[in-house]
C-alpha cells in the first residue's frame, strides 16, 4: 500500500537529483484528496473503473497537511512552481459518520478537477475548519504522526500539541506561496500566531512542551503522567518550526528560546542514552497505566514507537537540536543513528543483531532485548536523516 504522509516524506529525497519522482508523487497524492480536503490515510493501488483505489478514510488529524509541506517545499527547493498549476481529481465519497472511526472503501473520482494549489488550500483550509479544543491545541482526532496514540482523542476532544508546531509550520509555508502568487495570506498567519501563543500558554510545563491532552483533558507527555512522562516530538518541532518561522517571517509570534532550549534539554537527558546510543521517542513507556491512548500501548514496554527508539522520531530530535542551536548533540545523534557507526562497536553492534547498511525502522529499550534494531530496510526517515547529515556538513 501506499502511506499518504509516509511516501511524501520518502519523495523529498528526490527534490534536489531526481525532482520529475517526487513532482509526479505530489499529484498522485493530490488525486486520493477528497472534495472536503481530507486524504486516504493509505491505500492500495487497485483501479477500478471509476479510477479509484481502494483505501482508507480515516480521522487522522495530520496526514492531508504533508501534501502541502510537500508541494511548498518541492518548489522551494526545485524551483519549479508550475506544480501549483497542475490540475487533480479529487475523491468522491459521503464524510465518515460521527460514530465511524475509519472506513476502507473504493471511492470513486469527482468530476471536479483543481489546481495543486486549490488541493493544497482545501488541506489548510480544512485544518483551520476544524479548530482547537480546551487548550488551544488542534484536535489530535483518531492519531497524528503517532499512529498509535489512536485513543487520546477517541471522544473528539484530544488535542495535539506536536500537531500544534507542525501546522504552524505547514501554515506558514502555504502563506508564502499565497503571497507569491498575489492571494491573501492572512487567515493562515493568523492561526499560526494564534497556535504559537497556545502553545506557551497552555502546553509548556516549566521544563517542555506536553505532548498532547486526552479527551477528558488530562495531559499527555507531562512531569504529572506515571507512563510517557517526557516525548521527544514537541522538543524537537518546537525547535523545527521556530526554525522555518524565523526565515519565512520574522515578524511572526516566536515560542521563547529559553523554552526551546529548556524542551531540548530535557529530551536529551531524559530520552538519550549515550552507552546504548539509543535516543527515545519518549519515556517511561506504557505499562501499566490506567489511561489508555491507544493501541501504542498492545506494544511490548520498549519496542517500537512505545518507548524504543523509533527512528523516523529519533531523527527529528537531531534536527531538533541542529536547528536549536545544540550542534554538537545533533552531531552525537546522528553518529548514533548511522548503523555502520553503530556497528564499529564490537559490543553494540552484538546488541543491535541488524545490517549496518541500512536504517532500522526501531531500535529496541526493552531490558531483554537492549538496543536490538528492528524492521530494518523499513523507515520514512531515509529523506530526514540526508537533510540532518547535509546541515552538519554545512
Amino acid at each position: 500500500a501506499y502511506g499518504f504522509r509516509d511516501q511524501l516524506q520518502d519523495c523529498r529525497i528526490f527534490f534536489s537529483h531526481n525532482p520529475a519522482i517526487a513532482r509526479r508523487h505530489i499529484i498522485r497524492c493530490a488525486s486520493h484528496q477528497y472534495e472536503e480536503g481530507d486524504v486516504q490515510h493509505w491505500w492500495h493501488n487497485v483501479k477500478s473503473e471509476k479510477g479509484a483505489d481502494a483505501g482508507i478514510r480515516s480521522r487522522c488529524s495530520d496526514d492531508y497537511l504533508w501534501l502541502v509541506l510537500c508541494a511548498c517545499e518541492y518548489a522551494e527547493k526545485t524551483g519549479d512552481y508550475t506544480v501549483f498549476d497542475i490540475e487533480a481529481p479529487y475523491l468522491c465519497e459521503k464524510p465518515l459518520s460521527p460514530k465511524e472511526h475509519e472506513r476502507y472503501s473504493l471511492s470513486p473520482q469527482s468530476d471536479m478537477r483543481e489546481s495543486i494549489y486549490m488541493h493544497c488550500k482545501r488541506a489548510v483550509d480544512l485544518f483551520i475548519k476544524r479548530g482547537t479544543g480546551a487548550h488551544g491545541m488542534p484536535y489530535i482526532g483518531s492519531c497524528d504522526w503517532n499512529d498509535g496514540f489512536s485513543a487520546v482523542g477517541e471522544k473528539g476532544r484530544g488535542e495535539s500539541v506536536w500537531l500544534a508546531f507542525f501546522g504552524r509550520m505547514v501554515l506558514e509555508m502555504f502563506a508564502a506561496v499565497c503571497e507569491k502568487r498575489g492571494q491573501d495570506p492572512s487567515p493562515y498567519r493568523e492561526f499560526s500566531d494564534m497556535l504559537g501563543k497556545n502553545t506557551d500558554l497552555y502546553a509548556y510545563n516549566g521544563k517542555w512542551y506536553v505532548r498532547g491532552f486526552y479527551d477528558d483533558g488530562t495531559p499527555l507527555g507531562d512531569k504529572a503522567c506515571d507512563e510517557c512522562k517526557t516525548d521527544l516530538l514537541p522538543q524537537a518541532f518546537s525547535a523545527i518550526c521556530d526554525s522555518k518561522i524565523s526565515e519565512l517571517r520574522p515578524d511572526a509570534y516566536r515560542n521563547p528560546s529559553e523554552r526551546i532550549k529548556s524542551a531540548l534539554d530535557s529530551a536529551y537527558r531524559i530520552l538519550y542514552d549515550s552507552e546504548n546510543r539509543v535516543l527515545r521517542l519518549f519515556s517511561p513507556p506504557f505499562d501499566k497505566s490506567e489511561k489508555n491512548p491507544g493501541y501504542i500501548k498492545s506494544y511490548a514496554p520498549g519496542l517500537r514507537e512505545n518507548g524504543g527508539q523509533y527512528t523516523h522520531g529519533a531523527i527529528w530530535g537531531g534536527l531538533g537540536f541542529m536547528y536549536g542551536g545544540m550542534q554538537d548533540r545533533a552531531r552525537e545523534i546522528t553518529s548514533a543513528l548511522c548503523p555502520a557507526v553503530r556497528c564499529r562497536d564490537r559490543e553494540l553492534f552484538e546488541k543491535y543483531r541488524t545490517e549496518p547498511y541500512v536504517l532500522c525502522g526501531d531500535v529496541y529499550y526493552n531490558p531483554s532485548h537492549m538496543a536490538r534494531g528492528g524492521w530494518s530496510w523499513y523507515t520514512g526517515s531515509a529523506s530526514w536523516y540526508r537533510e540532518l547529515v547535509e546541515k552538519i556538513i554545512e
